[in-house]
């Protein structure tokens, strides 16, 4: 996979996340009331696997599911960790404060989150990043490393991984994040690690408290 198609297949996806949420906002949300977050959940997953399909057919590209032993599982409970403490205790506070505006936005965010708690657990905690983890380590990493230096398919698709993230505050964390999930899936030479250190990651985040809006969610998959 050349660096191009990398980024057109990360566009496209980013359209089908922009679908997805155009969807919510005109039908769900209008005529369905509470059973929206639901079906805001339901088409995430079914243009994820149409999406995935097309694109596995296409690039010929197959996402390694292998679970080798106990290293990989210790590495995918530690990854998690690490970012936690890293970002949402370390940089985020420090970027909320450099990217008010980007801060006000993420807070609107999770007061939209907040109005259907386990519905958000579930796409910010299981979906998201299953979903993202197939994109961007399962394919887009997996396809640049058969064409490019390790470095590059490193940097290229954490730079791709931020691209799908909204505002200031999250690029920046979620291009770190990258990095950390990339270099799991380089060692450990399967998707399944980092499914597991994303979703540990996401739900240590919303588990935790954020005084602003009194509501426990991720940074990196608010949006």
């Amino acid at each position: 996979m050349t660096i191009i198609q990398a980024t057109l297949w990360t566009l496209a996806f980013l359209a089908v996340l922009l679908l997805v949420t155009a969807l919510n906002v005109i039908i769900w949300r209008r005529w369905f009331g509470d059973l929206a977050p639901w079906l805001n959940l339901l088409s995430l997953g079914t243009m994820g696997v149409l999406f995935f399909s097309y694109m596995a057919e296409i690039t010929a590209i197959k996402p390694n599911f292998t679970f080798a032993g106990f290293d990989e599982f210790l590495l995918s409970l530690i990854a998690p960790c690490v970012m936690f403490f890293l970002l949402d205790r370390g940089l985020d506070p420090f970027l909320e404060r450099c990217f008010p505006h980007s801060e006000r936005t993420y807070q609107q965010s999770l007061a939209t989150l907040k109005q259907s708690p386990w519905a958000s657990l579930i796409h910010v905690g299981f979906l998201g990043p299953i979903v993202e983890e197939l994109l961007m380590r399962g394919f887009v990493l997996n396809g640049l490393l058969d064409q490019h230096s390790l470095f590059i398919s490193l940097m290229i698709s954490s730079a791709l991984f931020a691209l799908l993230h909204f505002n200031m505050v999250q690029t920046v964390s979620a291009l770190i994040a990258g990095l950390i999930l990339g270099l799991l899936y380089i060692y450990t030479d399967s998707v399944v690690p980092c499914i597991i250190a994303h979703c540990l990651y996401n739900l240590l985040s919303y588990i935790r408290s954020t005084p602003k809006t009194d509501l426990k969610t991720s940074r990196k998959d608010a949006s």
